[in-house]
């Protein structure tokens, strides 16, 4: 038969030891639980950037490969829709895209302009209205054929982590992306 008593150094622990164990775990879970919040809005707002970035090149390249005009509205401040401009007339819905999450095409008040420096006046800043038009060539044009320049800003409300820009050179249809460091912008 085994034997039932202890010997010195098999007693197990004390409730005291268990309860500092256990409320150091809890402390580090909420901690951890912090910072998994902060890096999903990182993440997220930069899977919107990077989506916005890659439409905008999307539409370019087909421009220039299907050489017609590619017209890009922004519609209820979180989708984009690509329409190719039929000659002579008439128009074809190409893609419609839908940003997840919380993320909008907007613009925080005090919100400095990026390094690019296409302008912070509006969430959609474009020469013009919300619609712009990749040509054949691959240029950033408005309605009236003039290469433009702009920037689409993207924000989650309440939420300073999740501010994005994304900025389009006219003349060469050049894309690319900012994530805001504070008072500054940082290029992706």
């Amino acid at each position: 038969m085994a034997s039932l008593h202890m010997r010195d150094g098999e007693r197990g622990y004390s409730l005291v030891e268990v309860l500092v164990v256990a409320s150091l775990s809890m402390v580090l879970m909420a901690m951890a639980l912090v910072q998994i919040n902060t890096s999903r809005a990182v993440m997220n707002a930069d899977n919107a950037m990077r989506l916005v970035m890659g439409e905008m090149a999307r539409a370019r390249d087909m421009a220039v490969q299907q050489r017609r005009n590619i017209q890009v509205t922004f519609h209820n401040g979180n989708e984009m829709r690509m329409t190719r401009l039929e000659i002579p007339m008439g128009s074809t819905l190409m893609r419609r895209t839908i940003m997840e999450g919380n993320l909008r095409f907007a613009l925080p008040s005090g919100t400095p302009d990026t390094t690019d420096g296409f302008g912070a006046g509006s969430a959609l800043d474009f020469d013009g209205n919300g619609t712009v038009i990749f040509n054949s060539d691959g240029m950033l044009v408005d309605s009236s054929g003039t290469a433009i320049n702009g920037t689409v800003f993207l924000a989650a409300p309440n939420d300073p982590y999740a501010t994005r820009a994304v900025t389009i050179l006219g003349s060469t249809g050049r894309v690319r992306g900012f994530r805001r460091l504070n008072t500054t912008w940082g290029r992706v």
